[in-house]
């Protein structure tokens, strides 16, 4: 049992350095492209895939800065293999950018022609979605609003009663008619 405990961690020893061994080649040379690590790796009898090596440069921040400069990089934002680049919008923010009266075969065509691909089923969808939405918080706004002012009504009336008794009643009674009496000559116009 113990011949067999030491061989594996023998293996796992041998395993680590070899990793360690990839992982060095990879940072010591941050000026050649992935796949030409990978070549330069295999010439060296090291067997790594470009996976590995971008892992490699992804960890190491350092090391992924001297990389990409090294390699004069892409502009974040340029295309890529003179492809045209994806708009920064989702799938879903693209639609709900275009007018309504636009045509969900119109918004897929318009989709194909930046690299986007939907089906004008997605269209409808996510259009039935916002129109939910949208009568959804409208309604919610609403109702907020009719229970604020019903709210503020009950408050004032509360307050008035208070007032009413402060002053006494017929204190109270005076100072409505002189308010009365003010908005009869308001709309009259005198």
């Amino acid at each position: 049992m113990a011949a067999s405990t030491q061989s594996k961690k023998r293996r796992r020893g041998a395993s680590t350095r070899r990793t360690d061994r990839k992982v060095d080649f990879v940072r010591h040379h941050p000026e050649l492209s992935d796949s030409d690590t990978v070549a330069a790796a295999a010439k060296r009898g090291l067997r790594i895939s470009r996976s590995q090596v971008e892992r490699v440069r992804a960890e190491s921040p350092e090391q992924t800065r001297r990389h990409t400069a090294a390699r004069g990089r892409r502009q974040r934002g340029a295309p890529k293999n003179g492809r045209q680049e994806r708009p920064p919008l989702s799938k879903s923010e693209f639609i709900r950018t275009r007018p309504p009266g636009m045509t969900a075969k119109q918004v897929v065509a318009a989709a194909r022609a930046l690299g986007m691909s939907m089906s004008e089923h997605f269209v409808y969808n996510i259009r039935s979605t916002a129109k939910k939405r949208a009568a959804g918080s409208a309604a919610r706004l609403s109702g907020s609003a009719s229970r604020a002012t019903a709210g503020q009504i009950a408050s004032r009336e509360a307050e008035f009663r208070r007032l009413t008794l402060a002053l006494g009643l017929d204190r109270a009674k005076e100072l409505l008619a002189e308010v009365e009496a003010k908005l009869t000559n308001l709309i009259s116009g005198r």
